[in-house]
């Protein structure tokens, strides 16, 4: 059986203590007291009264492997006692799984990691969730998200499901970015609207922004109708519409407020509030059916940011 590979953190004036192996094809070397800082599950269970202490002359104070449940999932526990009854066999999401694990050590070290995929973030905040460093990992991810320009660019065609993600995470700017792009979207073919968000809260609080948008719209060609002699509304209006491909709405109303003087503006529907794609334009390329200037209130934050352990 070839050996698995080994991969060492490192702390000053500390050498690891911990070895955690994966299926013969991971081998992690780290430090107790960093696992138990960030995790809570570490924290319960490496000196939990049921554990023996490792002996003085142990090559590791403390020795933990994987342990594989009946439906193919796996957690780490202490090595003593543990039959290798089954050993790793190919997994549908590629040893993701494997991946994410490590990503959660490396989050506690600030060691810097990519996410490739929108699976690879489900299986890290699966494992972050499970052994409870949800806070740390969240911190983690801003910069890992500007390593990982692949999983940038997939954000709007997984919007629902990053949605909710983002907000076991915790994590203001993805969750920013997916309601921004849920509720701003407004394709032609799509009356009313519709989402497959499961969270119900999260499904009213798209809906309501949803709405809040189309109120907006409203009040922008209203203002037009009071402001403008019905000659000059007719012609501002006329000419937005000549303008407008693809049967775009994000793409009239843009044009529309371009061709209004700044004092006749209620909102500036061409702002782009996405916080992990500065350089979007709303009605452009892949947001063409997007309004991007969607600003989140504080209320809108259906979890509490003052709390830090979670």
């Amino acid at each position: 059986m070839p050996s698995p590979q080994v991969v060492t953190f490192s702390l000053p004036g500390q050498k690891p203590d911990t070895r955690i192996t994966i299926f013969q094809l991971k081998e992690l070397r780290v430090h107790s007291s960093i696992l138990k800082l960030y995790s809570a599950y570490f924290r319960k269970f490496m000196d939990s009264p049921d554990k023996e202490p490792a002996p003085s002359s142990a090559a590791w104070k403390y020795d933990w492997t994987a342990k594989v449940e009946e439906d193919g999932s796996w957690y780490v526990v202490e090595s003593k006692g543990q039959e290798f009854k089954k050993q790793r066999g190919a997994t549908s999401c590629g040893d993701l799984d494997i991946m994410a694990f490590e990503n959660i050590i490396m989050s506690m070290y600030q060691k810097p990691y990519e996410i490739t995929s929108t699976e690879h973030l489900q299986e890290i905040t699966t494992s972050a969730d499970f052994y409870r460093c949800l806070p740390v990992v969240s911190n983690s991810l801003y910069s890992a998200f500007f390593r990982s320009p692949t999983f940038l660019a997939s954000i709007n065609d997984h919007r629902e499901i990053l949605l909710e993600l983002s907000c076991k995470l915790r994590h203001r700017e993805l969750f920013n970015d997916c309601l921004v792009l849920i509720s701003g979207y407004w394709p032609p073919n799509q009356l009313p609207f519709k989402t497959t968000i499961e969270d119900k809260r999260l499904a009213r609080l798209v809906e309501n922004l949803h709405n809040r948008v189309g109120a907006t719209l409203v009040r922008s060609i209203q203002n037009v109708l009071v402001k403008k002699s019905a000659l000059e509304a007719g012609n501002l209006l006329k000419v937005a519409v000549l303008g407008t491909t693809e049967d775009s709405l994000v793409r009239y109303h843009v044009r529309l407020q371009k061709s209004l003087h700044l004092s006749d503006i209620l909102d500036d529907i061409t702002k782009n509030n996405l916080k992990l794609n500065t350089s979007a334009v709303a009605g452009e390329g892949e947001y063409i059916h997007n309004f991007l200037y969607i600003e989140l209130k504080e209320e809108d934050i259906p979890w509490d940011t003052t709390e830090t352990d979670w």
